[in-house]
C-alpha cells in the first residue's frame, strides 16, 4: 500500500499543545467495520457509522497522528458555496445543489465543533473576493450576479474598504460574502478524533502495510492486524 509522504512539519499542527499519548494497534482484533485513514472523510465516516450503528464496534486506523496529515494542512476555510464567477447564471440548478451540499456540511461541522467544545479558533467571518485592476473588477461583477442568483447577499467594497480589511493597498475592489468559516484544520481534526462516539476505537501511528480484501478483509500493520467484514 502507498503510505502518507507528508512534509516533516505542519504549521497548523505545530502550534497545538502536545497530543494525548498515542494508542497504536498491537494485537489482532475482529470487528464489523474498519475505516482506513483519519482525515476529514475518515473521521466523518467513523462518526456516522457509530451514530447509526451504536451496537457495532468501529475501528478507525491512522498512519500518523490525527490532524498531522493532509486534512490538517489546508487553508482553514470552510466554504458555504463553491463556484466561479457567473457559473450560477449558466447552470443555476446545479449551482444551487452544490450550495445546499456546502451549507449543509458546514452547518453539521459547525454544530459538531460547538457541541463538543472543540477549540480550533472557529470564526464565521465570511470570505472576501478581491481584484487588482479593471479586468478583475469586471470579473467581480460576475460573482455578484452569481451570488444574487443563489440568493446570497454580497457586499461590494472599494479599494479603501479592502485595504482596511487586508492591510494592503494593492487591491482595487472587493466583494464580502457572509457564511464561510475559518479555523485551524489540524485542531479541528484532532478535536473530532478526541470526541468520537464510544463505539469507535481510534489507533494512530499505525500504518497499514498490506490490505487483503475478502470476506472478511485483513489489514496488516507492523504490530497487529484488523479483521473486518467491511473496509471503508
Amino acid at each position: 500500500m502507498q503510505l502518507p509522504n507528508n512534509a516533516a512539519t505542519n504549521g497548523w499542527y505545530n502550534v497545538l499543545p502536545n497530543p494525548a499519548p498515542v494508542r497504536q494497534l498491537s494485537r489482532t482484533i475482529r470487528v464489523p467495520y474498519v475505516v482506513l485513514g483519519a482525515g476529514v472523510t475518515g473521521l466523518s465516516a467513523a462518526r456516522q457509522l457509530a451514530t447509526h450503528l451504536p451496537e457495532e464496534q468501529i475501528v478507525l486506523i491512522e498512519a500518523e497522528r490525527v490532524g498531522f496529515g493532509t486534512s490538517g494542512r489546508n487553508s482553514g476555510f470552510v466554504l458555504d458555496s463553491f463556484f466561479h464567477g457567473d457559473e450560477p447564471l449558466k447552470n443555476p440548478e446545479l449551482s444551487a445543489a452544490h450550495m445546499r451540499l456546502c451549507t449543509g456540511g458546514l452547518e453539521i461541522l459547525r454544530n459538531l465543533v460547538k457541541e463538543n467544545g472543540i477549540e480550533c479558533g472557529w470564526h464565521d467571518w465570511g470570505k472576501l473576493h478581491v481584484s487588482a485592476g479593471s479586468e478583475g473588477d469586471a470579473d467581480l461583477k460576475g460573482f455578484i450576479e452569481g451570488y444574487e442568483t443563489l440568493g446570497i447577499q454580497a457586499q461590494e467594497l472599494d479599494a479603501d474598504e479592502v485595504a482596511a480589511v487586508t492591510g494592503s493597498t494593492f487591491y482595487t475592489a472587493g466583494l464580502k460574502v457572509e457564511g464561510t468559516g475559518l479555523m485551524n484544520p489540524a485542531a479541528m481534526c484532532r478535536g473530532l478524533g478526541e470526541t468520537l462516539p464510544p463505539n469507535v476505537a481510534l489507533y494512530e501511528n499505525t500504518p497499514v502495510h498490506r490490505l487483503e480484501r475478502g470476506q472478511p478483509s485483513r489489514l496488516i500493520t507492523e504490530h497487529g492486524e484488523v479483521i473486518a467484514d467491511q473496509v471503508i
